[in-house]
């Protein structure tokens, strides 16, 4: 682990109040993680999703998937010096989760009376949360807003719709510093009818235990 990262991990533990031991154990395989990641990303493009790490658990990181990985693929798991879980079933690789969420993004960006928005994918869920601030005395049908955005991203989706779920939320703060004078309101969201994705309950996984005799086990 280099000094730069030591320093980052050091400064993540003091301001999460966070053991550094702990820390260190926990981020021990970064840049080996980073690079398997990276490498998963660009030769299995088609079927990658994501990966992270868990907070607590039976595995140290995860990696998902659209379907089963190929063998050559958990080999490269296999040799993180981590316990990793594997979720496949995923309906959307990362290019294509990108795309949609781009898409989306750029309809509401454009939409007359939008004054800023954000886009954030989930990786818990792959979810999709769109959140926007309107210009002030806009007048907005966000019923349309929201309709004309879920299309967008639909239309860029191989299936034609958005198997995630998908988030709007009308921030009148966001991006507004808070020396702004007024009072401060509420966001209030709506989520799509998307049905959404959840790993834990319904993809298939399993655990690859670190080391060379690490092999594929059921999760529970």
């Amino acid at each position: 682990m280099d000094d730069a990262t030591q320093k980052d991990l050091a400064v993540y533990a003091k301001q999460s109040g966070s053991d550094l031991a702990a820390v260190r154990n926990k981020y021990r395989g970064l840049k080996t993680f980073e690079e398997v990641a990276a490498k998963l990303a660009t030769d299995y493009a088609g079927t990658y999703v994501n990966a992270g790490y868990f907070e607590s658990g039976q595995a140290d990181v995860w990696v998902r998937f659209t379907r089963e990985p190929e063998q050559s693929a958990l080999d490269l798991l296999r040799n993180l010096p981590y316990d990793v879980q594997l979720q496949y079933g995923a309906p959307l690789n990362a290019a294509d989760l990108e795309v949609i969420s781009e898409e989306m993004f750029s309809a509401v960006a454009k939409y007359p009376g939008v004054a800023t928005v954000v886009s954030e994918t989930d990786p818990a869920d792959d979810s999709i949360t769109v959140t926007y601030r309107l210009s002030r005395g806009a007048a907005v049908d966000e019923a349309l807003l929201r309709s004309t955005a879920l299309s967008a991203g639909a239309a860029r989706s191989v299936s034609k719709n958005i198997p995630v779920a998908v988030t709007f939320v009308n921030d009148p703060n966001l991006a507004v510093g808070s020396d702004s004078p007024g009072p401060r309101e509420s966001p209030t969201a709506l989520t799509s009818p998307s049905p959404g994705w959840a790993p834990s309950r319904s993809a298939d996984q399993s655990v690859l235990t670190a080391g060379p005799s690490g092999g594929p086990r059921p999760a529970p």
